[in-house]
């Protein structure tokens, strides 16, 4: 009998929890359920949404695997008709479990950041020669010096991205490419520091535009969703070690922005 506790540890092995950043700290691991519950069907998803709970009832899921925890902030009271309050009764009430991967899952060998540039047709520097280091998230990648138009080509087609945001001059020629998915602003002066010629993130501020153009480094923007296309890797893994369970991608895993150009 497969229990939940045993995905648990299998994941914990393969992205421990304890290279999570201190934010992430009490919550990811095993977020809502019983580590003893028995496994009928797993769903693996981007966020834990209102659709994915109602997904996982319909469908006689009790095991959640998210990427984004579901909740990230303590509580100090709880309405019932809203939203958060709707879905924690749903949860309670369906014995749903819930396992969250965040940023120990973006840091680890093999994780997110390591499988993005994967399918993007490179092979990351940091996971050849993997040593894990406490918050350097910033995975780098040789480009045979092609332009940073010629890596946008790339990327948008290997990753299913019609949309990307550049800062800098796309003509400029790209030795090494530095990248974190999702809200990787910060790290942008880490990438810096590893002398990329380019780096690719989410969710860039205006204050980092002005100073990746003062140090002449090319930013490419991606959407934070793009992070979904990782969550195979996850899903290949579990299939592999639980071959006696149904293990599905959410269907509800979407980009929550639309994109309007005039």
């Amino acid at each position: 009998m497969l229990l939940v506790k045993d995905i648990l540890t299998f994941l914990d092995n393969k992205f421990p929890i304890e290279y999570a950043s201190s934010f992430d700290k009490g919550k990811i691991g095993l977020q809502f359920g019983n580590p003893t519950a028995s496994v009928k069907k797993v769903l693996v998803t981007l966020d834990v949404t209102s659709d994915v709970i109602d997904e996982a009832i319909k469908n006689d899921v009790n095991l959640i695997v998210s990427h984004h925890p579901f909740m990230f902030s303590p509580l100090l009271n709880l309405n019932y008709t809203s939203v958060l309050g709707r879905n924690l009764k749903k949860i309670f009430t369906n014995d749903l479990n819930i396992i969250a991967m965040h940023t120990n899952f973006d840091i680890s060998k093999g994780g997110l950041n390591d499988t993005l540039i994967k399918k993007m047709g490179f092979v990351s520097n940091e996971e050849e020669n993997y040593e894990f280091i406490p918050d350097q998230f910033v995975r780098t990648f040789n480009c045979n010096n092609i332009t940073a138009r010629e890596l946008i080509s790339i990327i948008s087609e290997k990753l299913s991205i019609n949309v990307v945001r550049t800062v800098g001059n796309l003509d400029k020629r790209i030795k090494k490419a530095g990248m974190v998915a999702g809200g990787g602003a910060g790290d942008m002066y880490s990438a810096q520091r590893l002398g990329v010629d380019c780096y690719i993130s989410g969710e860039f501020r205006h204050n980092n535009a002005l100073d990746a153009i003062e140090n002449n480094l090319v930013l490419i923007e991606l959407p934070h969703a793009v992070e979904d296309v990782a969550l195979t890797e996850i899903i290949t893994l579990l299939q592999s070690e639980f071959s006696e369970v149904e293990i599905k991608k959410s269907a509800h895993i979407a980009d929550p922005f639309n994109y309007y150009i005039d």
